[in-house]
This record gives structure tokens, C-alpha cells and sequence, in this order.
């Protein structure tokens, strides 16, 4: 074990050394040797707010109490910050395994920030989605409004996304597992925006245990240099005049950065433009303007290459580009479609939904018609579970198979309804009753998965299911009432 351990070390360090090698040439010998110096420091924590969930003004101020948190904001990212000091890890509040924040380095952060959507609700496609991160930043930045189509190639990846978008609290957004060149052909000129997260070598100069870098040859990057340029082709086919496309890659190399983006401008010329974007950063961290012997197109300098030592960050690119013209889309095709009846899906009856309305109304005091037309969804059922489906899916996208669309509210058991818990993280403050408050002993029995035996339910009939709060009123898990105990319904992942 303690060799492998130590070969593992070696790889990395290799890879590295590759990598900086590789890009050496690309700075000057002072920003080499800051480089060298940021390399050597741990990689800067930082995390992004919901504020599907959580008041980004306020909710900050009070977690820096709570955990004794040090944090500056981002500069570049409206709910980012650096957590400078830390009594409390960051992975260890309740907090974030409830979706109110997300732990991410602070370079992933700009892509989406990037974006201007031109209208208030748009279409959004992310091509290359998992696991889900910044998936997530696109939502909070729509406020969950419009639609969000999170793409992913391999099904392997699937699991992880849907994982994070659950937790998140997303409704308007469909899971699909298709090749991403396929969509500039299957929807032309039908998106707002489009993120282009590439699949890349990922030489981002850190090594950490979600991205380990491995040494990359020449050819491995000549063959994603064009798998790269033919996915952002597809983007830019997609995406609608005047919407914008935005393409980032973990990786410094240039090859699958500036290289690209040169080929798509030479491709396209005047139809497109690559939009300077230094303004968004504190200092200016424009792309290059020439490498090994080829001078690029002068708009090629308005990507963004996030140096580690700039903004101590991981290393990142990212470009926005504008679409200024239509171009002819070559053998377009019709997008695979599946009738949702054929596997089980139905629409809620009318009936079925008036009943549930008056349950949701009688034992919570929420509004289901008024939360429905608020969110534009759609109730269908599955069996016994009921779920809230985007009514922009099928506006726009009626058919598309997807591997996850909207969100589970929960599942009907006999002549009651059990609230599914991301249903209630998302809409806490909208379940005005039905709740149970617990003292810090209980609360603490409750985080550790344990059934309770000794409160005070108030005659609550059996099978009833409450919202478990805090003695700060904060939601903290659902609960059956049965005849001799408090049943933990807190999902298992959640346990402290």
C-alpha cells in the first residue's frame, strides 16, 4: 500500500513537471518564478452561495459567527467568496450537505459569470456538465427561471450530476446523456447561451484529489484540441443570433485554448466574436497572442488565461463569444424523441391534483396552485410518486429522452402524501405549518440518524409526516409520527 501510495506521489509530480515545461515558455522568468512560488502554497478554499435557498447579503455574516469563518468576497463571482480562515472545515456544516452552498475553486467560478442572457427566462444548454457545479452557478444565476438543458456524454458522469442538482434544489432543469456535437445539428439557433465546459487534458498546474494531473503527450492533445472544436462548432450552431456561447477548459495548455478559438474564428469570421471580458477581473488576464510560430486572430486575446498565481486560483481559461450572424447548419436532423406515456409517465389528473392541493393546503398551508403557476411546471406522476416537470421542456423540447427532468415532490401512500426532502429544502419557507421544533439534544440525536421516542407530538395521527426544525427555526429533516417514536426520515447521506 505504502508503495503505491508513494508511485502516486511520483506521478504527480511528473505530470507537473511536464505540464510546467510545456507552458514555461509562455511567461516571463518573474511571473515564472511567482508561479512556482503560488504552486507551492495549498490551493485557496472557496465556496458560492444558493440563493435559491439563502439571502446571500445576510446568511454570510451569520456563518462567519457560527464557524468561525474569515472570508473576502470574490471579485468576479456576485455570490463567491474566499474562506480565509476556517475554525469550522467547510465540508462539515449542515449547511452544505443542504444545498446552501457549494465548495468549488474560485477559477470555475467565471465561466458562468460571464454570461448576459438577453432575455429573463432563457434557454440554457450545458453541453459538458458533470458533475454538476457549475450547473448549479447557471441556475442561481437565471434564479431557477427558464430552462436548463445539463448535458453529459458519458452515463458513467450521470449519477454525480443529478446527485448535486437534487441537493441544489433545481426544478427548471432536464439531465440528457448525448454526444454534445449533436445538438448544433438536432437544435440550431434555439438557445440563449450555451456553456462549453470542455472535456480537457486538464493540465491546470494543481494537483488535487478530484483533478490529479497525469502527464499528457502531443497527440492527446492534438485529439482533444479537435474534439474541442467541433463541440463549440455545435455550440455556436445552437445557440440563437445575438446569444452567447461561453467555452472553458481546466487547462492551460494552448493547444486547447487559444488554438481553438483561432480555428473557430477562422472558421467563421465575422459571424462570430470572441467578446473581451477582462473588465470582470480584478487585473487583466488576457489569452495570447501568438505561440509556437502562429499569430492569432487579435480577438483571440480577449479569452481569459487564469494563471494560478494571479488570482490563486487553479490555472483556467475562458472565452465569451456572441453570436452576430446565422451560418448554415449541415445535415441537421430531428432530435431522438420518446413518448413519456410509453414508460409510465402521466400527466396528474385534475381529480388527483385538486386532492393533493387540499392536503398540501390542510397539513403545511401551502398554496400547490399558486406554487405551480409561480414555478411554470406541470405535475406527472410515476406509480405513486409525483414529480413538478418544466413546462418549458415541453415547449420547446417535447420528447427529448432525459435521463432526470424537474423535481420529485414526493410520494403519494394511500390517503396521505410524504413530502420528498429536496422538495422541502428548496421550498422551506412556503410550509408555513405542519412543523415540529427540537431542543439541541434531540437535534443533535436527530443529525446522527436517530429515531426519537420521548416528544410531545400533540395527538399528530400516525403516518403524518412533520418538518423538523431547529431551535433557530431552520429546517433540518422530515419525520413520520408513529405510535411509539419519532421516525427519522433525514436521508442517510445527510448523517453527521
Amino acid at each position: 500500500m505504502a508503495k503505491k501510495k508513494k508511485q502516486k506521489v511520483i506521478n504527480k509530480v511528473d505530470a507537473l513537471a511536464d505540464a510546467m515545461q510545456h507552458m514555461q515558455n509562455l511567461l516571463s522568468e518573474e511571473d515564472f518564478e511567482a508561479l512556482q512560488q503560488e504552486l507551492a502554497q495549498p490551493l485557496r478554499q472557496a465556496i458560492r452561495l444558493n440563493p435559491l435557498k439563502v439571502n446571500p447579503h445576510s446568511v454570510i455574516g451569520d456563518w462567519q459567527q457560527r464557524f468561525g469563518w474569515q472570508t473576502s468576497p470574490i471579485a468576479y463571482c456576485k455570490h463567491g467568496y474566499w474562506i480565509d480562515e476556517a475554525q469550522t472545515p467547510i465540508s462539515k456544516p449542515l449547511q452544505y450537505h443542504f444545498g446552501q452552498y457549494y465548495i468549488q475553486d474560485a477559477a470555475s467560478m467565471l465561466p458562468v459569470e460571464l454570461f448576459d442572457f438577453p432575455v429573463d427566462q432563457p434557454l440554457v444548454l450545458d453541453m459538458a456538465a458533470s458533475p454538476g457545479g457549475k450547473t448549479t452557478h447557471i441556475l442561481s444565476k437565471i434564479m431557477d427561471k427558464g430552462f436548463v438543458i445539463a448535458n453529459d456524454a458519458s452515463k458513467s458522469r450521470l449519477t454525480a450530476l443529478q446527485l448535486v442538482l437534487q441537493n441544489w434544489g433545481a426544478l427548471n432543469v432536464g439531465v440528457t446523456a448525448f454526444n454534445g456535437e449533436s445538438f448544433g445539428q438536432w437544435y440550431p439557433n434555439t438557445f440563449d447561451g450555451v456553456l462549453l465546459d470542455a472535456p480537457c487534458s486538464m493540465q491546470n498546474l494543481r494537483n488535487t484529489e478530484s483533478h490529479p494531473m497525469r502527464a499528457i503527450t502531443d497527440s492527446e492533445r492534438q485529439n482533444l484540441s479537435g474534439r474541442q472544436q467541433r463541440l463549440l462548432h455545435s455550440a455556436l450552431l445552437a445557440v440563437k443570433v445575438g446569444g452567447e456561447v461561453v467555452y472553458a477548459t481546466c487547462t492551460l495548455s494552448p493547444e486547447e485554448d487559444e488554438i481553438v478559438l483561432d480555428q473557430i474564428k477562422k472558421l467563421l469570421g465575422s459571424k462570430i466574436e470572441i467578446v473581451d471580458m477582462n473588465s470582470k477581473l480584478p487585473q487583466p488576464a488576457g489569452a495570447l497572442a501568438d505561440w509556437d510560430g502562429i499569430k492569432f486572430d487579435l480577438q483571440v486575446q480577449h479569452g481569459l488565461r487564469i494563471w494560478p498565481h494571479l488570482f490563486q486560483t487553479s490555472g483556467f481559461f475562458s472565452a465569451k463569444i456572441r453570436k452576430i450572424d446565422g451560418f448554415d447548419v449541415e445535415n441537421q436532423m430531428p432530435a431522438p424523441s420518446r413518448d413519456m406515456r410509453d414508460i409510465g409517465w402521466l400527466p396528474m389528473t385534475k381529480s388527483d391534483q385538486q386532492w393533493l392541493g387540499a392536503y398540501l393546503q390542510e397539513n403545511y398551508d401551502f398554496d400547490l396552485s399558486n406554487w405551480q403557476d409561480e414555478q411554470d411546471v406541470d405535475l406527472v406522476q410515476y406509480k405513486q410518486k409525483v414529480f413538478a416537470f418544466p413546462k418549458a421542456y415541453f415547449d420547446h423540447f417535447d420528447g427529448l429522452p432525459v435521463q432526470m427532468l424537474g423535481m420529485l415532490m414526493g410520494q403519494v401512500q394511500g390517503e396521505q402524501f410524504l413530502p420528498n426532502h429536496d422538495f422541502i429544502t428548496r421550498f422551506y419557507n412556503l410550509f408555513a405549518e405542519g412543523r415540529i421544533t427540537l431542543n439541541p439534544q434531540n437535534e443533535q440525536a436527530w443529525l446522527r440518524g436517530e429515531d426519537l421516542h420521548d416528544l410531545s407530538l400533540d395527538g399528530k395521527p400516525n403516518g403524518i409526516i412533520l418538518i423538523t426544525c431547529n431551535q433557530a427555526g431552520e429546517y433540518i429533516g422530515l419525520g413520520k409520527v408513529t405510535s411509539n417514536r419519532y421516525r427519522n426520515l433525514l436521508p442517510r447521506r445527510l448523517f453527521l
